[in-house]
């Protein structure tokens, strides 16, 4: 028995690395921002450190260490 996934000619051919993380990401996105816009604005978590800063100066704090 050959084991097919050992074998770098067999079955279909690969996708480039790009491509299949491009398609991924496009998949991905508008599953991710549909799931997001669920969320209540309040109770969303800050995924980018300017909406951390941001968040935290909301709070009163500086930011400042």
């Amino acid at each position: 028995m050959t084991n097919t996934l050992a074998s770098p000619n067999a079955g279909a051919r690969r996708p480039e690395p790009d491509n299949a993380h491009r398609k991924l990401g496009n998949l991905l996105l508008p599953m991710v921002r549909e799931n997001d816009a669920r969320i209540p604005a309040g109770r969303r978590a800050p995924r980018t450190l300017r909406q951390m800063r941001t968040r935290l100066q909301e709070q009163g704090h500086s930011g400042e260490q």
